[in-house]
């Protein structure tokens, strides 16, 4: 049955026309369709000998870097061993990237002999990339028959995008000492948030005396925060009808723009140590979301299109996003305006509100803020004004082309 299972699509037709001369020449009594018929049997045979016997190799698989920019060096490294008991002919494996092959070549090597081959993985494009298993094949010079052996587990690959040195000014408003705070707020301060267990470190001025009596001895402590620093969220349009993509999975450059930029703002706030949290809305919820530094250029690396919401949706689902942020920023692409105004109007004041607005190739521009020509909160709406809710008081809009693009303009607002 295993040999049943390696007869390729070739071989398969061999077999087909032996059965049928064969059939054929015992039925009109041809003798040349029956020397066909023995010919192909005799063909099917060789193939078989040529794919028998045990696999002579131990293969192990290493990657390195596991995670890297796009455009950067990354290389597989399989270390190849022998272990049969007489010397194996040279071969060409292959190593799965994705859904594309590395083909690999592997050298003679003599019984019990071990080699290091080093290939390069690309890296031209972002993403998580599954690699492995390295595939080792026997197969006969007609390829007629082809046996496959698999070596190692699938290992993550991740290639991040490109990121762009900007300034980030890390100064903020100074929020209302009994506004809203957080468990991820930062301790210290002097906005109180919650009574909790004493930790070892804590100030024995902050024990919340009343509250141990009632725990039994345990030690409660006041629990204050700091929410008057900044925050920035960033929100990422994933809808592919946005970058003007009509089928979902194709090359977008204004989405790897856009991409670039959500990457770049995170990488920046990480470095002057501003909270940040990055969403990437859809109707049905969060395409991605979260707020840990670390987790940001994966978020990034792993973020698609979307095909499930219409222009401007994302925003007012991500209305909720907005709760702790002094500085909004919506990437998208070069959608109507007035789609993005509509949805604006859902979101809570922000003290700065930003739209960058991503046409990979286009020409870049931006906009001023509260009531500027060609500015998004300028965008008028049609039926009883008295029913419109107000535009948001000052948005800034950004048209870039390029990453170099959006490093200059946003700089200008950092000044």
């Amino acid at each position: 049955m295993s040999i049943l299972r390696s007869v390729t699509n070739a071989g398969w037709a061999v077999m087909a026309i032996a059965v049928a001369s064969y059939a054929a020449g015992w039925w009109l009594g041809w003798l040349e369709l029956m020397i066909v018929a023995a010919g192909c049997g005799i063909v099917m045979i060789f193939a078989v000998v040529a794919v028998l016997g045990r696999f002579p190799f131990a293969i192990e698989r290493e990657v390195e870097p596991r995670r890297l920019t796009v455009g950067q060096e990354a290389f597989g490294f399989l270390q190849v061993a022998n272990t049969g008991r007489v010397p194996a002919f040279p071969r060409t494996a292959q190593d799965a990237f994705g859904d594309r092959p590395i083909p690999v070549k592997l050298p003679a090597l003599r019984a019990g002999a071990t080699h290091d081959v080093r290939y390069p993985l690309p890296t031209d494009h972002r993403g998580v990339f599954r690699v492995g298993p390295v595939t080792v094949a026997r197969a006969d010079p007609l390829g007629l028959l082809r046996r496959e052996r698999t070596y190692g587990e699938i290992d993550e690959f991740w290639v991040y995008p490109r990121t762009h040195s900007i300034r980030l000014s890390a100064a903020g408003i100074t929020k209302d000492l009994d506004g809203p705070t957080s468990d991820s707020s930062p301790q210290g301060g002097v906005a109180f948030h919650t009574i909790r267990p004493y930790e070892m470190g804590d100030d024995f001025r902050l024990v919340h005396w009343r509250s141990t009596a009632k725990r039994g001895g345990e030690l409660m402590v006041r629990h204050f925060v700091d929410n008057r620093r900044p925050q920035l969220t960033v929100v990422l349009d994933t809808h592919a009808e946005s970058y003007g993509a009509s089928i979902v999975g194709a090359p977008s450059p204004s989405f790897e723009l856009g991409v670039e930029v959500v990457a770049s703002l995170s990488a920046a706030a990480q470095r002057v140590g501003m909270p940040a949290s990055i969403h990437g809305a859809t109707a049905d919820g969060d395409a991605f979301s979260g707020s840990h530094p670390g987790a940001h250029l994966d978020e990034a690396a792993a973020v698609t299109m979307q095909s499930t919401v219409a222009a401007g949706d994302f925003l007012t689902a991500l209305s909720r996003a907005t709760s702790q942020a002094t500085t909004l920023v919506l990437v998208t692409g070069a959608i109507d305006p007035a789609a993005i105004d509509v949805a604006l109007r859902s979101v809570r004041q922000v003290p700065n509100l930003m739209v960058i607005r991503c046409a990979a190739g286009g020409s870049a521009r931006s906009t001023g803020s509260t009531g500027s020509t060609g500015s998004i909160a300028s965008t008028e709406q049609e039926g009883d004004p008295g029913e419109v809710p107000p535009p948001h008081p000052s948005v800034q809009t950004f048209d870039v082309a390029s990453g170099e693009q959006f490093v200059a303009a946003w700089d200008v607002t950092q000044r």
